[in-house]
C-alpha cells in the first residue's frame, strides 16, 4: 500500500513539475516573441526578439493564447550591413508594417521645410534668395530715414 502511495505522490509531484516547466516555458516565449503586422500579406507574423527572425506560424509553446497585438508607436531597430558590416538605424511600426530611415520628427520637419517652401513660392511667385531680403531691408530703411527728414512729404 505504501509503495502504491509512494507512486501516486511522485506521479503527481512529475506532473505538476511538468506543468510549472511549461508555464515557466510558455512565459519566457510571450517575452521572447512580438507581434509584428506584415502589409505584404496583410497578415501578422512573430518576431524573435532576440533574434529578429520571423515566422508565420506561431510559437507552439503559446498553445491556444496568443501575444497582443502590437502598439502602434515608432521604434528605433538598427540593422547591420552584411556587405560592410556598418550599424544602420531605422525606424519601424510594427502595427502598420511600416518602416522608415527618418524619425517622426525628421519626417515631420522635412513635411514642413517643403510646405513652407511651397507655400511660399504661392506667395511670391518665387523663392527669396537673400540679395532679395537685403534689397528689400534697404528699401525700408531708405524710406524711414526720408520719412524721418521730411514726415509731411
Amino acid at each position: 500500500e505504501e509503495e502504491r502511495v509512494i507512486k501516486l505522490v511522485t506521479k503527481v509531484q512529475s506532473q505538476w513539475r511538468r506543468l510549472k516547466s511549461r508555464r515557466h516555458a510558455k512565459e519566457k516565449t510571450m517575452h521572447q516573441y512580438e507581434k509584428v503586422y506584415v502589409r505584404e500579406s496583410s497578415v501578422y507574423a512573430y518576431r524573435n526578439i532576440l533574434t529578429d527572425e520571423r515566422q508565420w506560424e506561431k510559437p507552439k509553446l503559446l498553445d491556444d493564447d496568443d501575444l497582443d497585438d502590437p502598439v502602434d508607436e515608432w521604434r528605433r531597430e538598427e540593422t547591420i550591413d552584411p556587405a560592410t558590416g556598418k550599424t544602420h538605424q531605422y525606424y519601424a511600426n510594427y502595427a502598420t508594417g511600416q518602416s522608415s530611415w527618418l524619425s517622426e520628427e525628421d519626417a515631420a520637419r522635412l513635411v514642413q521645410r517643403r510646405y513652407r517652401a511651397k507655400h511660399e513660392s504661392d506667395l511670391m511667385g518665387k523663392k527669396i534668395q537673400l540679395p532679395d531680403i537685403v534689397k528689400a531691408m534697404k528699401f525700408i530703411h531708405g524710406t524711414r530715414t526720408k520719412y524721418e527728414q521730411d514726415p509731411h512729404k
